[in-house]
């Protein structure tokens, strides 16, 4: 556990720039949620709006994590890795919220953007351990 906290600075840069990144992913998803995306099923909406909140938020983030937190230039393979390591961020609300709407139906705000954060906030420590290995040579 220790070598996964060695480096400190770098952890906390990239935690930030996961914070940050999640409040602009609550901002996107609670729009395309309860406004942009209204049009859609329910049982549908939910899935297209993290998809589409993934795709814009983790671009954002691998790039704050090239400049800010590993001090990077830009690379596709890295891109690519990043996109494949953040597949967390996509599947796990995926998953949860088709098991949450299935018992409970679509999700009210509060337990919308609760549940969203909860999730994401477990993910940090995990995906933090992968955007070291990507970013190691």
């Amino acid at each position: 556990m220790k070598k996964f906290f060695k480096n400190n600075i770098n952890f906390v840069k990239s935690s930030l720039s996961g914070i940050l990144t999640l409040i602009l992913s609550i901002v996107i998803s609670n729009l395309n949620q309860f406004y942009f995306l209204i049009f859609l099923d329910e049982n549908v909406r939910t899935d297209i709006n993290l998809f589409i909140t993934f795709i814009i938020v983790i671009f954002i983030n691998f790039t704050i994590h090239n400049i800010y937190v590993f001090n990077k230039n830009f690379s596709i393979q890295k891109l690519f890795s990043f996109y494949v390591t953040n597949l967390l961020n996509l599947v796990s609300p995926i998953l949860f919220w088709n098991i949450y709407e299935y018992f409970f139906n679509s999700p009210s705000l509060f337990a919308f953007n609760f549940w969203s954060i909860l999730i994401i906030l477990i993910l940090f420590p995990i995906k933090y351990f992968f955007y070291e290995i990507i970013y190691k040579n």
